[in-house]
This record gives C-alpha cells, sequence and structure tokens, in this order.
C-alpha cells in the first residue's frame, strides 16, 4: 500500500494541504554591497553590531571586524603581558614614566623612533632586566654617557640597532663613561649609524669585550677607519658576518 504524503505532488500534504519549501540561506542573504553599506553605517553603534552578529553567519565576519577594529585594554599590570614594544612617532619622554615605575620585566625586544635619551627617566632601561633586543632610531642625547648609561642597564642584551647622535667632546665623552663597565656577555649582532669612534672605543675600553658575530658599520668616515681597524682586530676570532657602509661622495651626512 502506498503512503498518501509519498504520493502526494510536491508541494502538497494530503493532510494538511499545501506545503510549500524555503530555501532559509536564499531568504537571510543578502547581496555583500547592502550588507557592506548597513554595517558601516552602524559602525560606532556597538549594540546594533552585536545583533548583526546573530543575523546570520554571512554577517558575523564584516560585523566583527567593526565591533573589534578599536580596543582598549585597561589593566594595573598590563606590563607583565607584553613581551615585544614598538614605540614611533617622536614619543614624549614622559611616557616613559610609568614604565620606569611598574617595570617591563617580560619585555625582550624594544624599538623606539625619534626618542631624546636626555629628557626620558634614566630609571626606564634599568626596568628591562630581560630585554635582548634594542633597537634605537633617529635618536638624539646630550652626551654619549647618557646612551653608555642605557647599555649598561641592559645585561641581557643580545641584538642592538643604533641610529642617532649625541652631543659633547669626544674625550670627555670617553671619560666620563669609562666608569661605566658594563658586561654584555650575550651582545653579537650590532647595526651602527652613530659616531663610530665614540661607541667603538668605548666597547674596546670594557673588561669584557663583546664578541660579535655580525656587525654593520653604517656611514663611516675616514676620521673612524683606525678604530674600527682595532675593534675588527678585537672581534676576529668571533665576527662571522660584516658589513661596512660609507657615505657617497655627493651626499653630506645627517651626522656631520
Amino acid at each position: 500500500m502506498m503512503d498518501q504524503r509519498s504520493a502526494c505532488p510536491t508541494g502538497l500534504d494530503a493532510q494538511s494541504g499545501p506545503v510549500w519549501t524555503v530555501n532559509r540561506r536564499k531568504l537571510m542573504s543578502s547581496p555583500p554591497e547592502l550588507t557592506d553599506r548597513v554595517l558601516d553605517f552602524l559602525h560606532s553603534d556597538v549594540a546594533a553590531l552585536s545583533a548583526c552578529t546573530l543575523v546570520c553567519r554571512e554577517w558575523l565576519p564584516s560585523a566583527r571586524f567593526h565591533l573589534f577594529s578599536q580596543i582598549a585594554l585597561d589593566s594595573s599590570d598590563m606590563e607583565s603581558f607584553l613581551d615585544d614594544m614598538d614605540v614611533v612617532g617622536s614619543p614624549r619622554p614622559s611616557a616613559f614614566s610609568k614604565f620606569a615605575v611598574t617595570g617591563l620585566g617580560n619585555v625582550k625586544s624594544l624599538r623606539i623612533d625619534g626618542l631624546d635619551l636626555s629628557a626620558a627617566p634614566i630609571s626606564f632601561p634599568k626596568s628591562l632586566p630581560h630585554l635582548e633586543s634594542l633597537g634605537l632610531h633617529v635618536f638624539q642625547a646630550d652626551s654619549f654617557s647618557i646612551v653608555a648609561t642605557w647599555l649598561s642597564a641592559l645585561p641581557s642584551l643580545r641584538s642592538l640597532v643604533l641610529s642617532g647622535d649625541w652631543d659633547g667632546n669626544e674625550t670627555e665623552m670617553l671619560t666620563s663613561s669609562t666608569s661605566l663597565s658594563p658586561t654584555l656577555p650575550y651582545l653579537t649582532h650590532v647595526d651602527l649609524d652613530c659616531p663610530l669612534r665614540v661607541l667603538l672605543g668605548w666597547f674596546l675600553s670594557l673588561a669584557m669585550v663583546p664578541a660579535i658575530v655580525s656587525l654593520v658599520l653604517r656611514d663611516i668616515w675616514e676620521e673612524e677607519v683606525s678604530t674600527i681597524s682595532r675593534f675588527l682586530v678585537a672581534m676576529d676570532a668571533s665576527l662571522e658576518s660584516l658589513t661596512l657602509v660609507y657615505p657617497r661622495k655627493d651626499s653630506s651626512s645627517w651626522r656631520r
């Protein structure tokens, strides 16, 4: 005996009458262009965007994009979650005061662009006991002793990039910084675009000269060659990669 339901034409039910099959996916979908216009309009309305995430699966990714386009974190111990910092845009030195107090014990990589080291809290580098990579780009300092103080406070440093300048007489620089004799046993990668005679001379004056594996020296001038030669001799046993960049004859150094 044939089942009455199976014998009914498509769209009909023997007991309840017409049955209309609805494609729910097609009903809920809308042109992507229209969806984008709606969600863009609701960009600042968190409640409405939250409701949009429940409309259908197609709306969910776009709605989430707007919902989480900006995230603000407010935590008294946020510093403990940071392991990589990139500070750009000539930051105000006062911005580092809080970090100098709370500490950044887990930060291993730090890059700062356009900082006046003389105006930053001298205690800031001491808040980075586990820092392994430091990049100071387009920096300025009143004297080399400030740069030496920063490096002296970073015993775990492995990679150093310096691109900047400092003021002061060269002899006074080396004399004032000789009391700073840090141990930088892990420093192996160095990239320098700064007054090389002062910095390399300071490295050579340390009780334990860093065993550099990779060395990049930029904007080399004639008066720096003798110091560079002495430094390369000291690095003979460890140095594996060396890059020397001389200024073009038709260009003037921004450091001079």
